[in-house]
């Protein structure tokens, strides 16, 4: 006779050669969701736990009737020898997913496969029990396996973003989260010192998600390989020299690209002094749609680097603002550069009117409405060189 499948990752399933049985309910169902993951032999007392109520555990004699039951549903429980008090399935006539589960991630199986595993939700606190202590290993596991991965892997993923969905409010689920509430803010990272980038991705992945370019050649390769690469980036730290030419500013060329082609914000990092005056670090600013100046050459620049990650990504009121003060800043340094040699003097009077009520929005009033009316000013004065 073909084994019994028990499929637990989800709503609890029976199923011999591919045809549904009758699943178990109530307590029969707890005491073998307790026995399926445990891949031993499970004592009473254990079990008892699972199927006690509040008015207090029920006797043994509850726990064989319920076994009973199990068994009448054909699922292969075998008892212990007499004195040890315990109940396990006979494994060598089921198949459980739970167990298939846990050996798979020993063996470094493919994500997606193991992820699919998960067909639905499970209880939690049968999910926080004794028994299932492996299957909860194994997810660690390879969460942590997910979290390595580089980003671009990650992305491929088709069954992360349902599998995440099914442990809303776990926190160890996280950091992995493709987006939503509790994941980690994705940041680009454009860097060609290999022992900086090291260090920035030390200093900063353990509250954000990091998509590394190590130089202006890798760069040009994602966008040429990779673009999908770039979706769900909420921010960029790019340096402003990507080749060994002190003074290549290459990383101008992927700002241009990111306000040209795509809606992300970036902080520039530099080591060059000329960036150091106020007024030239607001006409890179409003030039680049940046958040923030990073000056390398600064003692407490590894401050300013996190400041600058807050500032692009944070929730709250002060770079929530901060970030609409940017795009504002630059779409009406863009419009009025296009528009400043032509026959345009009433259309341009209009913009600065708008600006000024809407700067004045951001700095000061309701943030959603702030918000709605710098999105209506980028599109209501718009410019080719602005996303």
């Amino acid at each position: 006779m073909e084994p019994i499948e028990l499929l637990i990752l989800g709503e609890l399933t029976l199923r011999r050669n591919g045809t549904a049985l009758k699943a178990p309910q109530g307590k029969a169902a707890a005491i073998l969701l307790a026995l399926a993951p445990a891949g031993d032999a499970v004592p009473v007392r254990e079990l008892l736990k699972v199927i006690a109520t509040a008015s207090g555990p029920p006797s043994d004699n509850a726990v064989r009737q319920h076994v009973g039951t199990l068994r009448g549903s054909e699922v292969p429980i075998v008892a212990g020898p007499r004195g040890k008090g315990t109940y396990s399935l006979d494994f060598a006539r089921c198949r459980v997913d739970a167990l298939e589960f846990v050996a798979g991630v020993e063996a470094e199986e493919p994500v997606d496969a193991l992820l699919a595993l998960w067909r639905g939700p499970v209880d939690e606190a049968m999910f926080r029990s004794k028994t299932w202590a492996p299957v909860r290993k194994a997810r660690t596991r390879l969460l942590q396996r997910i979290e390595r991965l580089p980003e671009a892997e990650r992305a491929s993923l088709t069954e992360l973003a349902r599998f995440a969905a099914l442990f809303p409010d776990d926190p160890e689920v996280h950091p992995v989260r493709p987006s939503g509430r509790g994941s980690k803010p994705l940041l680009l990272v454009v860097e060609d010192n290999p022992d900086i980038m090291r260090e920035i991705c030390e200093q900063l992945s353990t509250y954000y998600r990091l998509l590394p370019v190590t130089g202006l050649r890798e760069w040009r390769t994602l966008l040429a390989e990779r673009p999908e690469s770039l979706d769900g980036v909420q921010g960029a730290l790019v340096d402003l020299h990507l080749t060994s030419t002190l003074d290549d500013q290459r990383g101008l060329h992927v700002l241009k690209y990111l306000r040209q082609k795509t809606d992300i914000l970036a902080a520039l990092v530099t080591a060059n002094a000329m960036e150091s005056s106020d007024y030239r670090n607001q006409e890179r600013k409003a030039e680049f749609r940046l958040v923030a100046i990073v000056n390398k050459k600064e003692s407490d620049w590894w401050n300013a680097l996190e400041i600058a990650a807050q500032l692009l990504v944070g929730e709250g009121d002060a770079e929530r603002r901060h970030r609409l003060e940017t795009r504002l800043e630059t779409a009406y340094r863009f419009f009025r550069r296009e528009h400043q040699n032509n026959d345009a003097g009433r259309q341009l009077e209009r913009c600065k009117d708008d600006y000024a009520t809407v700067i004045g929005l951001v700095k000061v009033g309701p943030l959603e409405r702030a918000t709605a009316e710098v999105a209506r000013f980028c599109k209501a004065w718009p410019s080719f060189e602005i996303r």
